[in-house]
């Protein structure tokens, strides 16, 4: 009875084994948000740009695709940036770091997939592609999506050979590490002691401050009233949000 009993559990953790090995071979779901708005990437840098150059106000966007925090500052707030972009009014810099890079096993999953959305905004696809990593983030501690399966979301959005290229040679990892040094030496250092922790939010030169006990605020609304206060007559304001 003891050995049937000890056959039937390794069978069950065999089991539940494949079973992980399947889903982490799964196709990552492709998001059906659109962009209807402008993107540029910078190659020098990675810091992906989406919006008008006229936009009222711009922000720096510093996230992890790993980091738990960037998913529940995406839910909660991605729909209203991306109206507001659309609307012409905000514009928004994303700096994809890989500040979590040794909490995937294997390491280097944060900067794979940083490096494969730089190279889809390279191919006017970063805006499905970001979303798409964090509706279906993997968990931290986790080995997160392949090569193979950042390459097969690439393609399932019609990114081609240079999106390939991109990825199997891991092409903007030295512009990743750039902007990650780059905020670290300025962001970190002036806002917290070298101690930088994704998300961060910019705007002006200050931090922006989205939650408040643990709980998410609505700090986009007040951020773009002000910058529409500051380059618009008192006479032609709307009123507050």
């Amino acid at each position: 009875m003891a050995i049937v009993v000890a056959v039937t559990a390794v069978g069950l953790i065999v089991q539940s084994e494949r079973k992980a090995m399947q889903a982490a071979a799964a196709p990552i779901p492709v998001s059906t948000v659109t962009a209807r708005y402008p993107e540029a990437m910078d190659p020098l840098t990675g810091v992906v740009t989406v919006g008008l150059s006229t936009a009222t106000a711009t922000i720096d966007l510093y996230e992890d695709f790993l980091c738990p925090a960037c998913a529940l500052l995406y839910d909660a707030y991605d729909e209203q940036i991306r109206a507001a972009v659309e609307r012409g009014e905000l514009r928004v810099r994303f700096h994809l770091l890989p500040f979590l890079d040794r909490f995937s096993n294997p390491v280097g999953y944060s900067g794979r997939a940083a490096n494969a959305a730089i190279a889809a905004a390279e191919g006017g696809k970063f805006v499905p592609f970001y979303s798409s990593l964090y509706e279906a983030q993997p968990a931290e501690g986790s080995a997160g999506y392949t090569d193979a399966q950042l390459l097969a979301l690439g393609q399932a959005l019609g990114l081609g050979p240079k999106f390939v290229d991109a990825v199997e040679r891991q092409r903007y990892v030295p512009a990743i590490q750039r902007d990650y040094q780059h905020a670290l030496a300025t962001v970190g250092k002036e806002h917290y002691q070298g101690n930088f922790r994704t998300p961060t939010i910019v705007h002006d030169g200050q931090l922006v401050t989205y939650e408040n006990q643990g709980r998410l605020i609505d700090w986009l609304g007040p951020l773009l009233d002000e910058a529409e206060a500051a380059t618009t007559p008192a006479h032609h304001r709307p009123p507050p949000r």
